[in-house]
């Protein structure tokens, strides 16, 4: 029993979002947003945000540091490119404290 009600305090539990805490992180963030508020291709497609192999190098480090799930940041892409939430929104949400 005891057990059973451990698992759903777990499950019931938010899960918390990373926070990026460096300005250059935040820079780099940003960079990756701003690539993916940019659909590419004839029709417009998104994509992944990876502007360069540069952006990609940092993004995976930002990810491992932080330990962000890259599907999250995938799914934030998909939320800039349609136009479901704002750049500025999503920096927001991961850099409350060190906006570039």
């Amino acid at each position: 029993m005891k057990y059973a009600i451990l698992a759903l305090g777990l499950l019931a539990t938010p899960a918390l979002s990373a926070t990026i805490r460096t300005k250059d992180e935040c820079d780099t963030f940003k960079t990756y947003l701003d690539g993916c508020a940019e659909p590419m291709g004839d029709p417009p497609a998104c994509h992944g945000g990876m502007t360069s192999g540069s952006i990609a190098r940092r993004m995976a480090a930002i990810e491992q540091k932080y330990h962000i799930n890259p599907e999250q940041l995938y799914a934030i892409c998909r939320k800039v490119c349609h136009q479901k939430t704002t750049v500025s929104a999503a920096l927001d949400k991961f850099c409350p404290r060190a906006k570039p």
